[in-house]
């Protein structure tokens, strides 16, 4: 029999072991935190064959050992660094194979009875039959902690992220082929005003991983990063797989968990413990389950592949319990809850994630109020949400969309009124307001997407000019149980000639949802300027209708853009192009610009050229709810005398 070996590394509970045929026997690990002592292996001195250990918490909080056995190593894996294949051999191991939520898992070998760290659990392969998988070097995650943090975006004492540098020069208007100076890898490519949640899912999935489906089918692939989820529907997971899937997280549907601390939650994080990137927390919640590979002083090293690769960043961690295990044909994955908030996502890199303990992250307290509805079982709903340029503004939609699929789903007539504040530092309170009416019930999931205070998230997070810190999103829905629209049967001119100067009536034949149809007339002037010409007039729904407001050219005059209101969304506008343009011009709307002022106004030293628009004259009708149709007509305008 071989003489009994001193392990050193701290977390293995026993003092000695016994080395049998070439397997390190190790007792269970015991809740220490790791340290800069721990030796590590480099992989030049690894062998095939080679025998050792990991950790990973297979339940609950406490990191549990497997056995490892190495295959071979792959040189060259990835620039700079090399794969190391492992045969996993445990009882459960032997079931769920490859298990999404194990990457960052230490691998430990014995290099002359002394248990080195070689480094983590990270990669895995597609559809595999056999527990085997790709471990990143140490020495490789090592490396990330050297990098220095970014003082635009690292938040310090639970204060929002640092000043940031000044803004763009008034009237420069910021290029947007690539993200601005400073800006995160998951800013948002294009126009102010040109927002979609599934384009900028699709931008950060071609920017960070290639696209989905990008690895061949035989090569190792990170491990997916499960995202457990809590507290929302199945159709907002299925929305959430189409946005975050080919970002490589996966979400399933777990419990939910609050910002509170769970009984006999771990102080600290320790090497094979559960790791989670907290996306939102509160009333519902979502967060990115990973394992520690290795803790140094207040400094978290884990997943042995990135979570995004966004490089340097802000989101919030914590401790996360293992629920389960879950076997899967495709790929098993943990079932976990975060158990205490602790630490800062701060280097999300190639090889790894750090976090740091000390930190707190900013996130963005949100609150949905339910109005209108004594059934209602919940009427006020709260969460923090992350503070990032592509997770907020879905967050806060899925804050919003939750409220009411939970609350108030009836699939019944009703009215709504979506009142939002959106607070930025420096900036106030911005206010915007959504309404609507519809035979089946308040719209939740993604609607909040494409609410003007939903798309006001994403485009000031996003905008080009300066970086700005969101404080907090309130938002009130008041739901009344009728269907207050009225439809547009009919339009009809009942002067078809008119004379210069004089008003065109317009009798609309209207049909509430419930009642008998009424008529009503409008009218509007025609400017002289048309006489002898044929006049199309259209007629719209108020809502659609906004004042002309000048491409932004600054943080300013996107906020003052995206409060514009609509016209009354309970009327109907009456409309017709006029024959003199405007101009809009550094910041400024210059309407019914005679030719010869338009001539005058451009310029002959430079390049930039004032943006010319249709000038439109209206005329609006309260009709008493909201208005379904449009149509055009034209009149004919007589001739001067």
């Amino acid at each position: 029999m071989l003489p009994a070996v001193r392990l050193t590394h701290p977390l293995v509970a026993a003092s000695t072991g016994l080395l049998l045929g070439g397997l390190l026997t190790i007792g269970t690990a015991q809740r220490h935190r790791a340290n800069a002592d721990v030796p590590f292996m480099t992989v030049d001195k690894v062998k095939p064959g080679m025998k050792g250990y990991g950790l990973t918490v297979f339940s609950g909080t406490e990191p549990e050992k497997f056995d490892v056995e190495v295959i071979n190593v792959l040189h060259k894996f990835r620039p700079n660094q090399d794969l190391i294949l492992v045969k996993t051999i445990h009882p459960r191991l032997e079931t769920v194979k490859v298990v999404a939520g194990m990457s960052g898992s230490p691998i430990f070998l014995n290099d002359g009875g002394t248990a080195k760290l070689l480094g983590a659990y990270a990669y895995g392969w597609p559809f595999g039959n056999e527990p085997v998988a790709g471990v990143t070097p140490i020495e490789n995650m090592h490396k990330e902690l050297g990098r220095p943090l970014s003082p635009a975006l690292l938040p310090l004492a639970g204060k929002a992220p640092l000043a940031a540098p000044a803004a763009s020069a008034a009237g420069k208007k910021a290029s947007l082929d690539a993200p601005p100076e400073g800006q995160s890898a998951t800013a948002w490519k294009g126009e102010p005003g040109s927002w979609s949640l599934e384009a900028h899912a699709k931008q950060i999935a071609s920017r960070l991983r290639g696209g989905a489906g990008s690895s061949a089918l035989g090569a190792p692939q990170p491990v997916d990063t499960p995202l457990t989820v809590g507290g929302m529907s199945e159709r907002t997971i299925k929305e959430l797989t189409s946005a975050l899937g080919p970002l490589g997280m996966v979400p399933l549907q777990a419990g939910g968990a609050g910002v509170g601390t769970a009984k006999d939650a771990p102080q600290h994080f320790v090497d094979g413990g559960a790791v989670g990137v907290s996306l939102a927390r509160g009333d519902f919640s979502d967060q990115a389950i990973g394992t520690v590979t290795h803790v140094i002083g207040n400094k978290v090293l884990g997943f042995g592949h990135p979570m995004m690769e966004v490089g340097a960043t802000h989101m919030p961690t914590a401790i996360a319990k293992i629920l389960w295990v879950m076997s899967s044909q495709q790929r098993s994955f943990k079932v976990g809850e975060p158990a205490r908030v602790l630490g800062t996502l701060i280097q999300d890199r190639e090889s790894c994630i750090v976090v740091d303990e000390n930190i707190v992250a900013p996130t963005i307290p949100t609150t949905v109020e339910i109005i209108g509805d004594p059934t209602a079982p919940k009427k006020k709903w709260a969460s923090e949400i992350v503070h990032d340029k592509f997770m907020s503004p879905m967050w806060a939609a899925v804050a919003f969309g939750e409220a009411i699929d939970v609350t108030i789903n009836d699939r019944r007539d009703a009215s709504w009124v979506l009142t939002a504040q959106i607070k930025v530092k420096g900036k106030g309170t911005l206010k915007f307001e959504d309404f609507g009416a519809s035979g089946s019930g308040v719209p939740g999931g993604s609607a909040f997407f494409v609410s003007r205070a939903g798309r006001a998230v994403a485009e000031l997070m996003n905008n080009p000019w300066e970086p700005i810190v969101v404080e907090r999103i309130d938002s009130q829905i008041k739901v009344e149980w009728k269907r207050e629209t009225v439809t547009l049967r009919g339009a009809e001119l009942l002067d078809p000639a008119v004379e210069p100067g004089q008003s065109a009536r317009v009798k609309l034949t209207l049909r509430p949802y419930m009642g008998p149809e009424y008529t009503q007339v409008i009218s509007i002037k025609l400017d002289p300027m048309l006489a002898g010409k044929e006049v199309e007039l259209e007629v719209l729904p108020g809502w659609m209708v906004t004042e002309e407001a000048p491409a932004p050219e600054s943080l300013d005059q996107l906020i003052k853009n995206l409060q514009l209101p609509t016209l009354d969304p309970k009327a109907y506008v009456l409309q017709y192009k006029h024959p003199e343009q405007g101009l809009m011009y550094k910041g400024k709307v210059a309407a019914k610009l005679p030719v010869f002022a338009l001539d005058a106004l451009k310029p002959t030293t430079g390049t930039i050229q004032p943006e010319g628009f249709l000038s439109y004259v209206r005329q609006t009708v309260p009709i008493g709810g909201y208005p379904d149709g449009s149509t055009r007509l034209r009149v004919t305008v007589k001739p001067q005398l």
